[in-house]
């Protein structure tokens, strides 16, 4: 390249010419080196359309030629021009290194460039964070990508929220929003960023909400035993998004946290307030409230009225005997669905004849529930005397001293809606009937207090017959019945008839003959109303196939059958207490089975149902007991044939015995349905311990224990005799070893197979122990509608195991757990003041005291709180007026239960009440001495009770004294009322506190006599009973003891057991009940008769048409006795002679033989 640019030189000659004429001396050309003088390139950046770049270069001729190596393919140059261009695709980012070159044909020159490509600039921001009215330090910063990474931002459209700032240098936007900024929301605007090269845009939004609130201000009351549920609301923030939690709470309420609603059901026991905290949120905001939740004792509604007997115009006093805390009464004293009275203990007039049913209705402003009692007041027309020790039926029968002496004499004169009333004495009457007429005949201790009044029958038919269309309002009430025979309804017929037949004994009454059904009362297209009766050695005995129904027979009929006792009943054939046939549905409802029989004939397995028997019927069976029946073919206890469906609810059967079925024998089709029931210690020689299914049968247990039960044959438990016959247990208890026949026929479902662990089941107490695997086992979903309370009257459902959700236990008896659940009961604090030393003990119930823990968080300073004794302390200083919120809580190891308290400080020597609590009293008995008390202001101090609450209960304070004395007149509501009490300085200054009076009714035993029992008899069982006091009792037997093999459950109150041979005389017995504040004591006397049992062994021979007379005695038992005789020879008949049995005549020819007669007393 020199040398041709030397070589060039050599041929350059230049002329130069001036335009004068004038000459010059010509001179060499010098050329500027050709140099690129570009050093850098603009950076470019992806997706940028047409990048651009101009190279420059000086020197040389002046005329380039450019070229470009090393650069990327999107990159070109301009050969001519020099310029680059390209469009950077995306992806392209980074930094690139390549060579330029240019020619002016005679030099080249290169120079080695970067191009730097970003990446494109974005916006990476989509959304901004809500914000809520007043909600201050509001931030977001907003973010790109791409770009050279020095951004400068700003709002090219719309605005943000008033009172938020927008940062340009670092694209923050914040602030504090502005109280009323949702009212234009949403906010929508734009936002640009730029790097010096790009610009990007971005729509964005932000929307402020109102604040969030809970608006719900107060909860609904709750009750003990009912399912509790109240949803809460809120306004403002993001409704979408609300979010609720609960803190505090008791542990059986619960909250849904997507809607709010509060649920759960509080168990027994668990009436109070509780306070506890509510929590919502929206991701955003959280607002919180503190709410107080008051649990009531249930509404039972109940009065009493005084008289409810009397001729017109008749005034009847009123009392309300409700408890929880009702507020509103509503009495319809006809109901006649018009209230009549708003007051809570009315008076009110009846001027008309008739049978009046009273219902009363009572609120406590959110729940409320009616009691309603039938036939509750009898207006009479008229009322007769009868008296068999010193009447005549030659008087008129107006008062005891012109008392008729026969009661057909008083039937026959009395009419609708007349009382009779009939003197305890002994009447010798048959077929006494009311002839349709609404008369109440009512047996009263006249002559001798405590006796009731006897028709004996003396073997000569029945005593009343009802077969005129009789309805509910022909009441017999209180009467024993004895020796009554027929061939059918050996004391009572009840034909298209309902009467009501109440409070009445019958003892001995037989069938015998063509028919042989119903011993006591026979019911044939009936419905009449049987309750508080005792059946005791009644008898059904025929020849084969009769003798149905030893107490009770059924046919087409549907009575009601609620608190008898069925004891030593027996029938040939079917139903030794009842029987039930075609399509009969009776209710049957707390009443006990005790040694009642299907005995069958002599030499023939013939007796179903030793206690009831059923076919082609569907009786409703509820809270009963089952004890020692027997039959010696089919269902010792219960026998159900021909399609027969009954429901079993809240039953217990034990020691009941028979070849098929100890306790239930299914046949035919038959369906029962057996809910909470308990089958213990039943045996059968043959098959199914509890219960035999047979011929396409197919029961239903739900809920029950089958434990302990036995068979000689197959299926202890369960025997499943035939391919079409099937058994299904849900959420059963059950020995599955004892499952025999066709065991593939029995399907389970939740079921387990863990010893119940009964309480003593050898002494019959079937109670779980507090460790049974079947407390909370069962299922809430299978107890049937209505049912509400166990075998023992305790609620159904409580939560057993504490774990704050109430679940049924499997078995009769609902488990009633000992420890209640922990809460704190205290409802305030005392107020304190400034410089005075404070203190305030909180208490608490439930748990275990004797592990109380106490600890308080987010309290002042100054106050602690005693560990052991939940006892405030500590003396705020000065300065410190103002009110303090902080937490309470307690816990016995298991339990923890917790508490907001409001603490309000007042100034120094402020007027403060600083009586905590009242005693709590009792109705009759002097009111413990209690002196209200005060600090700061200025003494005397002048107290008052601000609404006379005191005064109503029949107290009085002492406005100078500030003692509150009197003995209570009356009793307070459940969980008592409230007191505002005042005190008032010398100087006007006063203080008010409100505290709660507690009064209880006075406890009662109620129970004034026990049955007697016999020697040898299964299932002797009684229940004391009480009333009043605070409703918690305790019992025990502190004096006595109790015959051999009987036991007492201090929990139940009850003696049960079987009662041992040679235990006959009187044990005499003292009860003791209390509640905690009262102690009454009772004494009662338990008899144990000899058994009874027929001296003779063996009657002597009898001759053709020779006379012939013997007569056969009894001993034990308790007179007067009831005989019947059967199987005699023609010619030979029975009488009973007082209390012995003749059998006399003449055998009649062609007699000669051997007979089995049959001699029952």
């Amino acid at each position: 390249m020199r040398g041709a640019v030397v070589g060039f030189l050599a041929v350059l000659v230049v002329v130069a010419f001036s335009s004068a004429g004038c000459s010059h001396r010509s001179k060499k050309a010098k050329k500027e080196p050709l140099q690129i003088t570009t050093t850098s390139l603009p950076d470019g950046y992806e997706g940028q359309t047409g990048y651009s770049a101009q190279l420059t270069a000086t020197g040389g001729t002046g005329s380039y030629t450019w070229s470009i190596s090393g650069q990327p393919s999107w990159l070109s140059i301009d050969a001519t021009t020099g310029e680059l261009i390209g469009t950077p695709p995306t992806g392209s980012a980074g930094t690139y290194n390549f060579t330029v070159e240019v020619t002016d044909g005679q030099q080249t020159v290169q120079a080695n460039l970067t191009i730097t490509v970003y990446a494109q600039l974005q916006i990476t921001t989509t959304s901004l964070p809500d914000g809520y009215d007043g909600q201050t330090g509001y931030s977001a910063t907003l973010t790109a990508t791409g770009g050279t990474g020095t951004c400068t931002w700003n709002i090219s459209s719309g605005s943000l929220p008033p009172s938020l700032n927008f940062d340009s240098s670092t694209g923050l936007i914040s602030g504090d929003i502005a109280s009323n900024a949702s009212t234009n929301s949403p906010y929508t605007f734009t936002v640009e960023v730029t790097d010096g090269q790009q610009t990007a845009h971005a729509s964005l939004s932000i929307t402020v909400y109102e604040e969030l609130q809970i608006t719900t201000a107060s909860l609904p009351d709750a009750i003990e035993g009912v399912a509790y549920s109240y949803t809460l609301t809120a306004s403002g923030g993001s409704s979408s998004n609300h979010s609720w939690s609960i803190s505090g709470q008791p542990p059986w309420l619960s909250i849904d946290a997507t809607t709010g609603e509060l649920s759960g059901t509080p168990p027994a026991g668990s009436a109070g307030t509780y306070i506890f905290t509510i929590e919502a949120t929206d991701g955003q905001q959280t607002a919180s409230r503190q709410f107080d939740l008051t649990v009531n004792t249930p509404l039972v509604v109940d009065f009493e009225a005084s008289p409810t007997q009397g001729t017109a115009p008749l005034t009847v006093n009123f009392t309300d005997k409700s408890i929880g805390n009702p507020t509103s009464w509503e009495w319809d004293f006809d109901n006649d669905g018009t209230p009549d009275s708003t007051q809570q203990n009315p008076t009110y007039t009846y001027n008309n004849p008739g049978w009046y049913t009273v219902k009363l209705t009572v609120s406590d402003g959110t729940n409320s529930n009616t009691c309603v009692k039938e036939m509750f007041v009898l207006v009479a027309s008229s009322i007769y005397y009868v008296d068999g020790v010193n009447g005549d039926d030659g008087n008129g029968g107006t008062g005891w001293s012109d008392a008729f002496a026969t009661i057909g004499k008083a039937l026959s004169v009395a009419d609708d809606y007349d009382l009779v009333l009939v003197a305890d004495a002994t009447y010798n009457e048959t077929d006494l009937n009311f002839n349709a007429k609404k008369i109440h005949l009512k047996g009263v201790a006249y002559n001798t207090a405590g006796e009731r009044p006897v028709i004996d029958c003396q073997q000569a038919g029945r005593a009343f017959c009802f077969s005129s269309g009789e309805t509910k309002d022909c009441v017999v009430d209180n009467f024993t019945i004895r020796n009554g025979s027929a061939d059918f309804g050996g004391a009572i017929l009840c034909s298209s008839s309902g009467p009501s037949i109440t409070n009445c004994i019958f003892r001995g009454n037989s069938v015998t003959g063509v028919s042989s059904c119903g011993g006591a009362i026979y019911c044939y297209s009936s419905s009449a109303s049987i309750a508080n009766c005792t059946f005791i050695n009644n008898s059904a005995r025929g020849s084969f196939p009769l003798g149905h129904g030893g107490a009770i027979y059924c046919e087409s009929s549907s009575p009601s059958i609620t608190n008898c006792v069925f004891s030593g009943n027996s029938a040939t054939m079917r139903g030794g207490a009842v029987s039930c046939h075609t399509n009969s549905s009776p209710t049957v409802t707390n009443c006990i089975f005790s040694g009642n029989k299907a005995s069958g004939f002599s030499g023939s397995t013939s007796g179903h149902g030793g206690a009831i028997y059923c076919d082609s019927s569907s009786p409703s069976i509820t809270n009963c007991v089952f004890r020692g029946n027997s039959a010696n073919d089919y269902g010792g206890a219960i026998c159900c044939e021909d399609s027969s469906n009954l429901i079993i609810t809240n039953c217990a059967f034990s020691g009941n015995s028979g070849p098929w079925g100890a306790a239930v024998y299914c046949c035919g089709s038959s369906s029962p349905s057996i809910t909470n029931c308990i089958f213990s210690r039943n045996s059968t020689r043959c098959y199914g311990g509890a219960v035999c299914c047979h011929h396409s049968s197919s029961p239903i247990l739900n809920n029950c224990i089958l434990w302990g039960d036995s068979a000689r044959n197959s299926g202890d438990e369960i025997h499943i005799y035939d391919s079409g016959s099937s058994c299904t247990l849900n959420y059963c208890c059950v020995d599955n070893t004892g499952y025999g026949g066709h065991t593939g026929n029995i399907a389970e479902n939740n079921c387990i197979y863990d010893d119940p662990q009964f309480v003593d089941a050898a002494n019959g107490d079937y109670h779980l122990k507090d460790t049974s695997p079947c407390i909370d086992a069962g299922d809430n979903t299978l107890v049937p509608g209505g049912v509400n309370e166990d075998l023992d009257g305790n609620q159904r459902v409580v939560d057993g195991d504490n774990d704050g959700t109430d679940v049924v236990d499997i078995g009769a008896y609902e488990y009633q757990p000992s420890i209640q659940p922990l809460k704190i009961t205290t409802t305030t604090l005392l107020d304190a003041a400034e410089g005075t030393a404070y203190s305030c003990t909180v208490t608490a119930t439930g748990g275990n005291p004797a592990n109380y823990n106490w600890s308080a968080s987010g309290q002042p300073s100054w106050l602690s709180i005693d560990a052991a004794t939940g006892e405030l302390s500590g003396t705020p200083p000065s300065g410190s007026t103002g009110t303090y919120t902080f937490t309470v809580e307690v816990t016995d190891g298991q339990q923890t239960a917790s508490k907001q308290f409001s603490l309000t400080v007042m100034p120094a020597g402020s007027l403060i009440i600083t009586t905590a609590t009242l005693p709590e009293g009792k109705v009759g008995v002097a009111y413990p001495a209690t002196t209200l008390t005060a600090t700061g202001g200025t003494a005397p101090y002048t107290w008052a009770d601000v609404n006379n609450t005191l005064q109503a209960y029949g107290l009085t304070l002492g406005s100078s004294t500030g003692e509150i004395s009197g003995t209570p007149t009356q009793a307070t509501p459940t969980g008592g009322v409230t007191v505002t009490i005042e005190v008032t300085d010398s100087n006007n200054n006063a203080a008010q506190r409100n505290l709660t009076l507690v009064i209880y009714p006075e406890l009662q035993i109620t129970t004034t006599s026990l049955p007697y029992g016999y020697e040898g008899q299964v299932g002797y069982f009684v229940r004391l009973t009480a009333t009043g006091g605070t409703g918690t009792y305790t019992w025990s037997i502190t004096s006595g003891t109790l015959p051999a093999n009987l036991s007492w459950d201090a929990a139940g109150a009850t003696i049960g057991g079987d009662i041992a041979t040679g235990t006959a005389g009187d044990y005499p017995l003292q009860f003791e009940i209390t509640d905690g504040i009262q102690t009454v004591t009772v004494d009662l006397t338990l008899t144990v008769r000899a058994q009874l049992q027929i001296t003779a062994t063996s009657l002597p021979d009898a001759t053709e048409g020779a006379a012939y007379s013997y007569t056969i005695q009894a001993t034990g038992g308790t007179t007067p006795y009831a005989w019947s005789v059967s199987g005699l020879p023609t010619g030979l008949t029975w009488s009973q002679v007082g209390d012995q049995v003749r059998i006399s005549g003449t055998p009649a020819a062609g007699t000669a033989g051997t007979y089995n007669v049959d001699v029952t007393v």
